[in-house]
């Protein structure tokens, strides 16, 4: 008998379901077979157990159960765990460098990791990448703390969308942020983008179909990471990773997480959106008005920058777009 097939909101459902369900009752089998408290990190969550890696011993992993206390854990986080026989147990989460959150099926903010270092933003020549998707994540790595990597996957597909691409990263390039072209085909440019993630915890982001996985198996060729073809339906192509996992790369981490169609910044405010554009940030202090919008007002140091040339065009485009979305009242 075929399998049957979950639809959406029926995945959604059962997503909701793990979720709610609470920490498992640690039974005294297990408390008994529990070793020395140690430190450690999430390495993937599986609605009430996580697997958990030693910090002291790479070749330590295992399934734990989180106890009643424990806050709730995303991969990334570090936390304080116990071994045991057959489970562990984690006693208590670490305080969080940051966390990167995404819309989930109701609209509202989702954590997916923690404690990441560089936010490689992987675009593509397919599916093209946009202004406004890159300036979001750019401005959720100022707001969390995290080092922005613009990497251009596919670099062997040849034509207009690739000059296309090319261009976009240039004007990054151009403001000062670091980029990187990369083919997970032919290998070219993984040698400098294994040398960037060397030392950090890094997650890869970016849209459905631009390559993170493909480019995860090139760095981790034993991760096994599911790779689906682009949709000839939807050009911004399926989903190819479900759930959010860490690897180790070399002395490095690397977090693999599911494609985001759209990420979301209006719990920020106008203040958050404007620290998020590196070229606007010394301008803001040279406003005429305290309250500038920025948008319409006489005398806005933003608005003179543009006009001068100082601010590209589609970069103030997306900042008008992103102001507009965040919560005013902020």
């Amino acid at each position: 008998m075929a399998k049957r097939r979950l639809t959406k909101r029926q995945q959604a459902r059962i997503a909701q379901n793990q979720e709610s369900k609470g920490p498992a009752v640690i039974d005294t089998e297990i408390e008994s077979s529990l070793q020395a408290e140690q430190a450690g990190f999430v390495v993937a969550h599986f609605g009430t157990q996580v697997l958990v890696q030693s910090t002291g011993n790479s070749n330590v992993q295992q399934r734990a159960y989180m106890r009643a206390n424990t806050p709730a854990l995303v991969v990334g986080d570090k936390v304080l765990w116990q071994a045991g026989l057959d489970i562990g147990v984690v006693n208590n989460r670490l305080p969080r460098r940051n966390m990167l959150e995404r819309p989930d099926h109701r609209g509202k903010p989702r954590a997916v990791a923690a404690n990441i270092e560089k936010l490689f933003v992987v675009i593509a020549p397919e599916p093209p990448a946009y202004y406004n998707f890159i300036d979001r994540y750019l401005v959720a790595c100022e707001y969390h703390n995290m080092q922005p990597v613009l990497v251009l996957n596919k670099i062997d597909i040849e034509g207009d969308t690739l000059d296309a691409s090319r261009e976009i990263l240039q004007l990054y390039r151009d403001i000062g942020y670091e980029c990187l072209e990369v083919s997970s085909t032919t290998g070219q440019g993984l040698d400098e983008l294994r040398q960037a993630i060397s030392g950090h915890q890094i997650m890869l982001a970016g849209q459905s179909g631009v390559g993170k996985s493909s480019l995860t198996n090139e760095l981790i060729p034993d991760a096994n990471t599911a790779v689906g073809a682009l949709s000839h339906v939807a050009p911004s192509g399926r989903h190819t990773t479900t759930a959010s996992h860490w690897y180790a790369v070399g002395d490095g981490g690397l977090i693999d997480s599911p494609g985001i169609r759209e990420f979301s910044l209006n719990h920020m405010s106008q203040n958050d959106i404007l620290a998020g554009f590196m070229e606007c940030q010394a301008l803001l202090e040279h406003c005429k008005f305290r309250d500038c919008s920025h948008q319409n007002t006489k005398g806005c140091a933003i608005i003179a920058a543009a006009e001068a040339g100082i601010i590209p065009e589609p970069r103030l485009r997306s900042l008008y777009v992103l102001l507009n979305e965040c919560d005013q009242s902020l």
